[in-house]
């Protein structure tokens, strides 16, 4: 598990301001915050979800905002809202499962005589990043902490690495084009 990771066990004794933690279905690293007494924030790799609308009281607009894994532009008509309201219902006990499924992990690292409940600590995240923006999906209704934010950003540097020479002899007698629709854009959304 992660969180005896001897690099982590090293710094466990220090000190800092702001826990970064990537969850996806492994909230128990929620616990780092209060152990480091420190503001928590989440980096989600997707849009939000039930999991992540917990953590800072998002509420999902289940009737008008089509679930995440669906997708779409919109609702149009009383069979796309029950297909959105049968996804969250097997959403909600996907994360319920989770939840208790995770909440022995957290006791066993956050012993609850030391740390605050599991409970408690999904609630206090200060900050919740998401890897969306609403020009793929649609516009969606978030609290002022919860921010999308389109997914990472590469740092260009001033001067870039030389390629080999052979693939550059061969980018040069060729010519190629390079497109990448990233993992949160479909294919079959563009004209064909």
């Amino acid at each position: 598990m992660g969180l005896e990771d001897p690099k982590l066990q090293a710094i466990k004794n220090e000190h800092f301001g702001l826990v970064i933690n990537v969850c996806f279905v492994a909230d128990l690293v929620l616990g780092l915050g209060p152990h480091f007494n420190a503001l928590t924030v989440v980096l989600f790799s997707a849009g939000l979800s039930k999991l992540t609308a917990d953590f800072v009281g998002n509420t999902r607009a289940i009737s008008t905002v089509l679930h995440l894994m669906i997708g779409g532009r919109g609702m149009k008509a009383f069979g796309d809202r029950l297909k959105n309201f049968l996804f969250s219902g097997v959403e909600n006990v996907i994360s319920t499962t989770a939840l208790y499924a995770q909440a022995s992990y957290y006791e066993r690292f956050f012993p609850p005589d030391h740390y605050p409940k599991y409970s408690v600590v999904r609630m206090n995240v200060s900050l919740v990043l998401l890897n969306t923006h609403f020009s793929q999906s649609m516009p969606r209704l978030y609290l002022p902490n919860v921010i999308e934010v389109g997914g990472p950003k590469a740092k260009i540097k001033a001067k870039p690495d030389q390629l080999p020479k052979d693939i550059h002899e061969w980018l040069d007698g060729v010519g190629v084009v390079y497109f990448c629709l990233g993992s949160n854009l479909k294919s079959n959304g563009l004209p064909g």
